[in-house]
């Protein structure tokens, strides 16, 4: 019999590849502006496997991402935690958060795909802020869906429509939708019924064709620079999957930098106003102490008239400016230069002023926070002005006091100071000048008086004697009341606004009161340990709150003078609060079982309201806990 030959068979193993959970489909639109949105990839894989976006979630994607939140929504919602976590949380999915770290890491997981990423702006995350970058709610431009449609391509909902700052379709020139056309409504961006395209409430078709559209004739004032703001974004999202490497924190602070001396000179201030921004906000950036809004980093590149991609990538972002960077150097220049015209001018017309200003008003008057700004824009002005107020302030100080003394009659003035010597308490010389109008010292009085003079001042050194001897038998008084009063309340009693003059004038009296007073605290602080020792040896502990309330003092006091005998306390009251709560559950166990025990023997069944009702406690157990023990005993007792 011949021999047939038969073909080569390779015998060795297939290498299979892994298998996904779910269909790995492929996203839409990568490396283009119109690269699909992550929420958007989602509904579509829930379209494809015919389940509806809750339920992907709640069998799938939630187990596989596996956060503590998601676990307790599950529970507390019966496993239906959908509604209100894509409402909290549906607008940081396509964002720079964890959220979208989470759902990105899960997806990959699921379907094995290691692009997901460029559906969310994670490749940004260091060079924004997420402050205002994503939408709430959808926005869609209908006539993208109704081409898409009429072409024949899948429909679904691009990532660049997710950020706030786009509000104009840039293929189409015209602002997008955030109502739905029939029902109205302002849409979440994701829900259990989403559908790419489609309303999730009543389920209307969003997208038009140019000829269903109404072309709106009014636009913004600042249409213009929002579509420049779309197109900029849309080159944004398109860089994502060609970065080498992610740009970090660094990069904002260097480009801010780069442009802040190149362009302004250096000055941050001028370079904040050009931008149409707060003057203080470049330091923040530059010093890497915050990183700038979306809209921010779009009204700077606008302005200097440079790409957003070149801004957060390049080294040198500047390179390519041209004859742009001319006309922003001028136009910085003019800044400057005129808010330096304008505030060499208010001092020049300050130097006229009458009375003098001061140079903190004018500083005030140009809205400069510190002088130090006005001495950089002219400190020969800035000295001049300081001299001519100093001058001023001195020569009405020697006019107040060469001020002109109304005439008074003599006989006036010696009946003025002869009813000075009758009043009580003494006056000074002093006191009686100021009385009569005079501005120096006695205002002469001295001189034109001399032996009335000499009495009210022989009457005032009588009487300032008199009251320090009161005032030493006071205190010799007070170093014998018990218990010993603390210097201020003494110093109060006497009319003293402060201790030190009582110090002064009685050291040792002041010394041995100070003395006194701490000894007699420390007494009481040695018998309020004592008492505090004693709650230690009761056999019911108290709470620390009511032992300071038997001994009248307050808890927080207590607690920082004995910190450790406090802690013991409270130690103590814990463990015995415990105690006694075990040994009452012990109880209202015990007394469920006699009362299950006695209720079948009386032929009755035992139901739960009936052994409440006997019970003396019947509020201290929880349904659970008491509905479990009346089982467990219905059981040992073979009750059905």
């Amino acid at each position: 019999m011949a021999l047939s030959s038969y073909p080569y068979w390779d015998l060795t193993s297939l290498t299979i590849p892994p298998r996904t959970r779910l269909v790995p489909l492929e996203p839409l639109g990568v490396g283009t502006a119109y690269i699909e949105s992550l929420t958007s990839y989602t509904c579509r894989l829930a379209q494809v496997h015919s389940i509806t976006v809750g339920k992907l979630f709640n069998h799938e994607i939630g187990p596989m991402i596996n956060k503590l939140y998601l676990v307790n929504a599950h529970k507390r919602t019966n496993g239906n935690f959908c509604k209100n976590y894509f409402t909290n949380r549906g607008h940081m999915f396509n964002g720079i958060g964890k959220c979208a770290e989470d759902l990105v890491r899960a997806l990959q997981a699921l379907t094995l795909r290691q692009d997901l990423r460029f559906l969310t702006y994670l490749t940004w995350k260091e060079v924004l802020s997420e402050i205002g970058l994503m939408r709430r709610t959808r926005a869609w431009c209908p006539l993208c869906f109704g081409e898409w449609l009429c072409e024949g391509r899948e429909i679904y909902e691009p990532l660049l429509w997710r950020l706030h700052a786009v509000a104009v379709c840039p293929l189409h020139r015209r602002e997008l939708e955030t109502g739905c056309p029939k029902c109205g409504r302002h849409l979440r961006l994701i829900e259990s019924h989403s559908r790419a395209g489609h309303c999730q409430r009543c389920d209307a078709w969003l997208g038009k064709t140019g000829t269903e559209m109404i072309e709106k004739h009014h636009r913004a004032e600042d249409f213009d620079f929002r579509l420049w703001s779309a197109l900029e974004l849309g080159h944004l999202i398109a860089a994502g999957p060609t970065l080498s490497a992610e740009p970090g924190k660094e990069q904002i602070a260097k480009a801010i930098k780069m442009c802040t001396e190149r362009l302004a000179a250096g000055n941050a201030h001028v370079f904040a106003r050009l931008s149409r921004l707060p003057k203080n906000r470049a330091h923040f950036w530059i010093q890497r102490k915050t990183v700038p809004r979306l809209l921010s980093l779009l009204k700077i590149c606008h302005k200097m008239c440079i790409s957003l991609v070149d801004f957060l990538t390049l080294e040198d972002p500047l390179s390519h400016l041209g004859i742009a960077g001319v006309a922003i150097r001028l136009e910085a220049e003019k800044v400057t230069v005129h808010k330096r015209r304008k505030a060499r001018a208010v001092m020049r017309e300050a130097l006229s002023e009458n009375p003098a200003p001061s140079i903190q008003e004018i500083a005030r008057r140009l809205g400069y926070k510190s002088i130090c700004s006005l001495r950089k824009v002219s400190a020969e002005l800035y000295l001049r002005i300081v001299e001519r107020r100093r001058v001023t302030v001195a020569r009405e100080s020697a006019r107040e006091e060469r001020r002109v003394v109304p005439p008074h009659d003599r006989d006036e003035v010696r009946n003025a100071l002869e009813a000075a010597l009758s009043r009580e308490p003494a006056l000074t010389l002093h006191d009686v000048a100021k009385e009569l109008g005079y501005s120096s010292n006695d205002g002469g009085l001295s001189k034109t008086f001399p032996r009335l003079c000499k009495s009210l001042v022989k009457r005032r050194t009588a009487y300032l004697a008199r009251r320090h001897q009161e005032q030493e038998r006071a205190l010799r008084k007070v170093l014998r009341e018990n218990p010993p009063p603390p210097l201020r309340e003494v110093e109060t009693r006497l009319g003293y606004k402060n201790g030190s003059s009582l110090r002064k004038r009685f050291p040792e009296l002041s010394a041995s009161i100070l003395a006194n007073h701490k000894a007699y605290r420390r007494r009481q602080a040695d018998q309020l340990l004592a008492r505090l020792q004693s709650v230690l040896m009761e056999d019911e502990p108290p709470s620390l709150a009511s032992a300071a309330r038997r001994f009248s003092q307050e808890r927080n006091s207590v607690r920082k003078q004995f910190p450790d005998v406090c802690r013991k306390i409270k130690e103590r009251h814990a463990e015995f609060t415990r105690s006694q709560a075990a040994r009452t559950r012990a109880m209202c166990e015990e007394e469920i079982r006699q009362l299950t025990a006695d209720l079948h023997a009386e032929g009755k069944h035992p139901t739960l309201i009936l052994v409440k009702s006997r019970m003396t406690r019947p509020h201290y157990l929880n349904y659970v806990k008491f509905w479990a023990i009346l089982c467990d005993e219905k059981r040992r007792l073979a009750i059905n």
